[in-house]
């Protein structure tokens, strides 16, 4: 079914409707008209039912679930074969359980069990599939098919028996029920359910669903000394081993052991090994649709960019393809890692016990799942008490034996992904293991001066005579040649080095070593017969006879036939160096009792030496022995000092355990340290703490210690990075010889030089370290339910769970350890929480301009804006035009993609369209949230609790920014667009951060970056470019604090690309418009002029060239300077060179009103006519020009300002009571009206400075203006050069030149000239305002002037005269009357209505001869102002004199001043 229309960006075409009804049609197949389903819509993503009517609306409105791809709620499903159908797999219009346990069973158990029709009986399937006598696998499937399909009980519409029992099962295993409490469960089941339930009897008969599909293991009887296995052929059949003659048997009789039959029972073996087949499980992982696509993502998915990510970006891998390129011609090919330690399950040490288990990890899945338990596989489980040691070979031979199989001749498996069948082969890369057990793997034992398997036998060890131990500090043998340190023998051990560092030695070479010294397996028959006629290895007390290697056996390793070309065969575990080492610096620089290295065989070994005297013992008087404290070793107020910061720590969730609670401060000790507290030690609280409690050189030598650490187990590093950390850990072991007495050095502090080089040759540590072996052996030792039989209850558990992982993989909405979520509710979890309320506007302008900032899709616009700038502004600094960007480009935004909206640009997507307008006023604030596997709470929680999860930073262009999380906010700007961003407390980067002499970070939160809460302030950033730090109080006091980064333990941001980029781009859809006067200039324009595009200049390009940001784009400047005034920054000449920008910037900004959305609200007077007054009235009027001027808010290519839209308007309204105090609503049609005139006189002064003097130019066009966006000139010159346009500029030009003399008030208008007036105490009417608002020099001015005196002189009686309401009537006679929408001398913004509440009504009578007069005037007056006009003047006067009693009385309307007026 096409399902392409999901993705549509319209929902309101007749196309979106048809293939919506078909869905409904498809998802409601076989139901009535009143039934339900789930809603996939993209609010409600299939977790609602509604019927189908409100399935259609919401589809409607809010659109389909775009990640919702295979309709399986809605009775869609995929069978083995990859193709779709409904048919053949549903039981009921509501079943969709039995679909995914169908495909479970088929998938599980391979294609070859799947019945088809039969071929031979022409596609005819046979009614009965037992009647054909199936072999014993078929039965089991058919067995398992009937209960997919079958209901739990008749008329069960939500579970199919194999459903249900797969539930229960997985809920057992997840909460560790009993096998009793399980039985329990299911009997009232049963007794609950109707009749005819489907239901196991106990949990004996549920589990054998593990075996019907397919996850088994079989057990091998073992020799009690493990000398071998009774497996295969005739050793199968033994009663005593072959080798040591032991009973194979517990219960062991005088004549060989007890028979089957006898009465007395069962025999028992002694000793057993479980062994899990590998093969099926690689099988599974391609068989199964789930994991398929995932095998293949080191090849396909992976970024190969130099970076140590994965396994697959280590040399080791590449190195293992290029010697083996048909096995690395597939790579669906497996590579394995092998671990394996020993553990004791009864979770205590007063028994001695220690079960082996041996653990495959499969290394093609990709980093997220890694190392997970669902993705560890048990592979051999050897029984104790004993540990195998040295013998574990004898063990690993059915799975060496499994493993050259897989690489020689590989085993026939289906992939689902391709869905074909391929043939698998597998290849096994190293082990991992601790020292201990890397031993018993390598045959090298690491005991002994020849203890380092790197050096091999050249490892430089010595022996200590008085601490009767060895001693591995020889660190200069790896520095180079000419390093100072070789030289200095007074500060190691009294001796100059001169030795090379030791080769190191392939596999190769190890190999041949091996059979050079004659050196055999412990595994083979033979060889185990020989060992035991040699009888156990004495060491060689004679020098010359000594051994020069520590090698025990031959590993069985040797037997794969590509593991001596393999570059690394056994890991050096980085989780146990890590522990050792800084237990080793704890104890010592601690003086623990037991523990420190700093002791007095340890001084008696320094005075052999002939070293560091100072530190000899002495005596005293009266013959006692001391000897002084080591520089290295604290004093009591230093112990004080680094403990009670340990105790003040509080570190992330998820970091180490709570370290303060092992911190005992009256006993100055610390203890019951797990590793991972060691790990969070030495990298970060050692350094961080003894600062003041050691001496510098100690110090510096920790910390270098503790960084090197922090280097190697980062998730993204590099071999530059590797190389230099290679390099620093050699001069810093050298440092730390110079330190601590030789005691110090075991074999633990010398590994450190070999781990980079490991690093550099297999890759990132988290995939060949401990710590996830560690935590599956605690799992495996939670399987224990039988004390007697602990490694049977392991096997059994193992195989449960493993088939519940498998199986939940099917069940969406069940949760296990295969699709649990972290510990801490994913983002998309945690965003669903919070109380709502509504933003203030300051906030609101503060996160959508963040927003803006920092968004992909934004960039291009970004740029755009700031090129504008530049241009527009050449002599501006980069601060400057910093400062412009930042306070403009979010009105500048929405103007302009309104503008393209407006323009039919059908590139903009639906993020950009959202995104211009500020988000929804409606937030959620939330407590907490994850991002990029850290977990982020805010502090007023986090002061509560622990665990510190406040700490933010975030990285600007040339500095981080340290901050505290106070507040989580959710915005909304669409259903589909959302972002979460953090307020916080910034430190002051200048004030409130420092360094300290060892280059840490400190900060101090009473010195803050924003003390108010501004319009301009930054205090948001999002939540993705949050990094987590956490705080420690540092010893110095006075506010301080340290900062730590914290490492995410989430994988997600280095496997994949986890920007949140939005979906298609949407076509723009004309909207048909009723004919009638046209509202745009371009709709003058003829189809083949100029077009332009949003990039602002004429080309056929109609979409953005993706330009994608670094990580985290700078922060604008936090506090930008106050900008240059426009007077130092000229603009171009009319006629300059064409510039390529796009966009405007508004006037000067010492224009306006500085505190203009800035959250402070200005105080303007009001006259009782609504008009602004008082000293600030003429800012107001500015800043109404700031916006009408700006073109991204009204184009200049609108007509007239009647076709402005009124949402427009409506906007300019509320963000002028926005930044008012008290602003009547009177006032709104003078704020619009002084709008119109404003916008109106922009345009004029733009084409008469611009067009006008250049129209001739052809190249016109592209030579934008300052302040006018580059794709509105095209259009504004286009239009002016229509004959529609010519025509309109003809017509205003006469009118222009009726009009009488201007007024010369600037920016003041005259309802604040009155003002001024009346508060003078000068006279304020009509006239007296005209008249002092213009040039009495000027002859126009004059010439009305006069004319008014006189005609108000002959006004009787003389008393009336000063009477306000007949000098306005004097003057109205002078000047003519009010033409339509204006007031004479208020303004053209002032509305009629309230300067003349009431129209006044027409005279009694008037005057013809006055008309007749009038009218031959002004057609004079019309051709110019001559001597003509004071002949007429003089004989009007004396027309007027004979009339004066008519027409002062009667207050005649129509007088020669008509001709006279402002405009035409």
């Amino acid at each position: 079914m096409d399902k392409s229309w999901i993705d549509w960006g319209t929902r309101c075409s007749k196309p979106y409707y048809e293939k919506l009804d078909e869905f409904l049609s498809f998802a409601s197949a076989s139901r009535d008209i009143s039934s339900r389903i789930y809603c996939p819509c993209r609010k409600c993503e299939n977790r609602d039912l509604f019927v189908i009517d409100i399935v259609r609306e919401h589809l409607r409105d809010n659109g389909f679930w775009k990640k919702y791809k295979i309709w399986e709620k809605h009775g869609e499903s995929r069978d083995y074969d990859g193709s779709l159908h409904r048919e053949e797999v549903l039981l009921g219009s509501d079943d969709y359980m039995d679909v995914d346990m169908v495909r479970l069973v088929q998938e599980a158990l391979g294609t070859a069990h799947v019945a088809r029709p039969d071929a031979e009986n022409g596609g005819e399937e046979n009614s009965d599939p037992l009647a054909g006598n199936p072999n014993e696998s078929t039965k089991e499937f058919l067995k398992l098919m009937k209960g997919a399909n079958q209901p739990l009980y008749p008329g069960s519409k939500k579970h199919t028996a194999l459903s249900f029992i797969v539930r229960i099962l997985e809920a057992k295993v997840s909460n560790g029920w009993s096998d009793t409490s399980f039985k329990d469960l299911l009997d009232i089941f049963e007794e609950s359910m109707p009749e005819g339930v489907n239901l196991p009897k106990s949990y004996n008969e549920a589990q054998k669903l593990t075996e019907d599909l397919g996850f088994t293991y079989y057990t091998v009887d073992a020799c009690p000394n493990s000398c071998m296995l009774f497996r295969n052929g005739s050793d199968a059949d033994l009663n005593n081993c072959l080798i040591c003659n032991a009973s194979r048997w517990k219960d062991n009789d005088v004549d060989g052991g007890l028979e089957l039959g006898s009465g007395l029972g069962k025999r028992r073996a002694a000793k057993q090994a479980r062994y899990f087949p590998l093969k099926p499980r690689l099988q599974r992982l391609f068989m199964s649709s789930k994991t398929a696509t995932l095998m293949r993502w080191h090849a396909e998915k992976r970024t190969a960019d130099g970076v140590f990510r994965h396994p697959a970006d280590s040399h080791a891998w590449k190195d293992f393809d290029s010697k083996h390129s048909s096995f690395a011609a597939d790579i669906r090919n497996v590579r394995l890692g092998l671990a394996s330690d020993g553990f004791n399950p009864f979770r205590t040490m007063t028994i001695p016990h220690s079960t082996w288990p041996v653990i495959l990890v499969p290394y093609n899945l990709p980093p997220t799942l890694l190392m997970k338990q669902p993705y560890i596989y048990l592979s051999v489980l050897i029984d104790g008490p004993q540990a195998p040691g040295d013998k574990i070979d004898v063990y690993l031979q059915p799975l060496i034996e499994e493993l050259k199989e897989l690489w020689e001749e590989g085993v026939q498996t289906f992939d689902a992904s391709s869905n074909q069948m391929f043939q698998l082969y597998a290849g096994l890369l190293w082990t991992i293991n601790d020292f201990p057990a890397y031993a018993n793997l390598s045959g090298w034992s690491t005991k002994g001066e020849y203890a380092c398997p790197n050096c091999n036998s050249e490892t430089d060890s010595v022996w200590l005579d008085n601490g009767h131990k060895l001693g591995f500090g020889s660190g200069r043998r790896f520095s180079p040649e000419d390093h100072k340190y070789r030289r200095d023998a007074k500060s190691f051990n009294g001796l100059r080095e001169y030795r090379q560092a030791p080769p190191t030695l392939s596999g190769v070479d190890l190999l041949t070593q091996i059979q050079s010294n004659g050196v055999i397996t412990q595994y083979k028959k033979e060889d185990m017969l020989t060992r035991q006629e040699m009888g156990p290895e004495r060491p060689e007390k004679d020098p010359l006879k000594k051994k020069k290697h520590n090698w025990k056996k031959k590993s069985i390793f040797y037997e794969l036939p590509y593991w001596q070309h393999n570059l690394i065969r056994h890991n050096l575990d980085v989780m146990h160096v890590e522990k050792n080492v800084c237990d080793n610096v704890l104890g010592t620089i601690m003086g623990a009792a037991g523990k420190t290295k700093d002791n007095l065989r340890s001084r008696r070994d320094l005075e052999a030496m002939g070293i560091r005297k100072q530190y000899h013992v002495k005596e005293r008087e009266d013959g006692t022995k001391y000897f002084e404290p080591a520089d290295f070793e604290m004093k009591n107020d230093g112990k004080d000092k680094f403990l009670l910061a340990l105790s003040q720590s509080r570190m992330p969730d998820g970091s180490a355990s709570n370290i303060a609670r092992r911190v005992r401060l009256k006993g100055r000790t610390i203890g019951g340290l797990k590793s991972h507290d060691n790990h969070t030690l030495l990298q970060q609280l050692i350094p961080l703490c003894i600062r003041s409690s050691l001496p510098k050189n100690v110090v510096e030598g920790l910390i270098d210690l503790g960084k090197f650490f922090k280097v190697l187990c980062s998730k993204l590093n590099c071999a530059a990075d590797l190389e230099e950390a290679r390099s620093r850990i050699i001069v810093t072991l050298c440092d730390l010889e110079k330190i601590f007495p030789p005691s110090f050095f075991d074999v633990m502090e010398h590994l450190p030089i070999h781990l980079a080089e490991e690093a550099l040759i297999a890759g990132a540590v988290q995939f060949r370290w401990m710590y996830p072996i560690e935590r599956y052996l605690l799992t495996l030792k939670q399987y224990v339910r039988q004390r007697a039989h602990p490694e049977a209850s392991i096997a059994n558990g193992y195989l449960m769970e493993e088939c519940m992982n498998f199986c939940s993989q099917y069940l969406k909405d069940m949760g296990c350890k295969s699709n649990r979520p972290l510990r801490r509710k994913n983002d998309e979890d945690n965003s669903k929480k919070g109380k709502t309320f509504l933003l203030l506007d300051v906030t609101r302008t503060q996160i959508h301009r963040w927003v803006l900032f920092h968004t992909d899709a934004v960039t291009p616009y970004l740029k755009e804006h700031m090129s504008t700038i530049k241009n527009q502004y050449p002599n501006a600094n980069d601060v400057d035009v910093a400062r412009i960007h930042f306070d403009e480009f979010a009105d500048w935004f929405k103007a302009h993609v309104s503008f393209l909206q407006n323009m039919g640009d059908v590139s903009l997507s639906e993020e950009i369209l959202a995104l211009s307008n500020p988000p929804s006023p409606s937030a959620a604030r939330l407590k907490s949230y994850t991002s990029k596997g850290h977990f982020f709470r805010v502090k007023s929680v986090d002061n509560k609790r622990t665990r510190q999860n406040s700490g933010v930073s975030l990285q600007g262009d040339t500095l981080p920014y340290y901050g505290s999380l106070t507040e989580i906010i959710k915005i909304s700007y669409s259903i589909d667009i959302k972002y979460v961003l953090f307020r916080c407390e910034w430190a002051d980067p200048s004030a409130g951060v420092k360094k300290d002499p060892f280059n840490f970070t400190l900060v101090n939160f009473r010195r803050l970056l924003y003390q108010n809460d501004r319009v301009r302030d930054e205090p948001f950033i999002l939540a993705s470019q949050a990094h987590q730090v956490w705080y420690i109080p540092d010893p110095s006091g006075e506010g301080w604090l340290n900062v730590s980064e914290v490492e995410s333990k989430d994988f997600s941001h280095v496997q994949f690309d986890t920007s949140d980029e939005m979906e298609s781009v949407v076509a723009m859809l004309g909207k048909k418009r009723k004919v009638g006067r046209p509202r745009h200039m371009s709709e003058f324009l003829s189809p083949s002029g100029s077009t332009s595009t949003h990039n602002g200049s004429s080309s056929s390009q109609s979409s953005y060239t993706s330009i994608r940001p670094p990580l985290i784009p700078p922060a604008p400047l936090p506090s930008p300077p106050q900008p240059t005034p426009p007077s130092t920054l000229p603009l171009p000449a009319p006629n300059a060179q064409p510039q390529p920008t796009s966009n405007i910037i508004s006037r000067g900004h010492n224009k306006g009103i500085p505190e203009w959305n800035t959250g402070e609200k200005v105080n303007i007077m009001f006259d009782s006519k609504f008009q602004p007054v008082g000293e600030r009235a003429t800012q107001l009027k500015s800043q109404l020009g700031k916006i009408v001027r700006d073109g991204r808010r009204i184009p200049l290519t609108i007509m007239d300002w009647k076709s402005v839209d009124d949402k427009v308007k409506e906007g300019i309204w509320n963000e002028v009571k926005t930044n008012l105090v008290d602003v009547p609503e009177g006032y709104k049609p003078v704020c619009l009206k002084s709008c119109n005139y404003l916008w109106k006189d922009h345009k004029s002064k733009t084409k008469s400075n611009y067009f006008v003097p250049n129209k001739s130019n052809p190249e016109l066009s592209s030579m934008v203006p300052p302040n006018i966006i580059a794709n509105q000139w095209t259009v504004l010159v286009a239009y002016w050069n229509t004959e529609d346009a010519k025509a309109i500029a003809t017509r205003n030009s006469i009118n222009r030149e009726t009009r009488g003399p201007s007024h010369n008030t600037g920016r003041k208008n005259f309802a604040q000239l009155r003002y001024e007036m009346e508060q003078s105490g000068e006279e304020s009417d009509k006239f007296s305002v005209w008249k002092k608002a213009r040039k009495e020099s000027n002859p126009e001015v004059a010439q009305v002037i006069n004319e008014y005196n006189r005609k108000l002189l002959l006004v009787r009686p003389v008393e009336d005269q000063k009477l306000t309401a007949v000098k306005d009537r004097v003057f109205h006679d002078v000047m003519g009357e009010d033409g339509h929408g204006y007031c004479r001398t208020y303004g053209s913004t002032m509305p009629r209505n309230l300067v003349y509440p009431q129209e006044p009504l027409e005279t009694a009578s008037s005057n013809d001869l006055i008309a007749k007069i009038t009218e031959e005037v002004t057609e004079k007056l019309k051709e110019s102002f001559d001597k003509k006009l004071e002949d007429a003047i003089k004989m009007l006067q004396a027309q007027i004199a004979n009339n004066m009693d008519c027409t002062i009385a009667q207050g005649g309307r129509n007088t020669i001043a008509h001709g006279l007026g402002e405009g035409a």
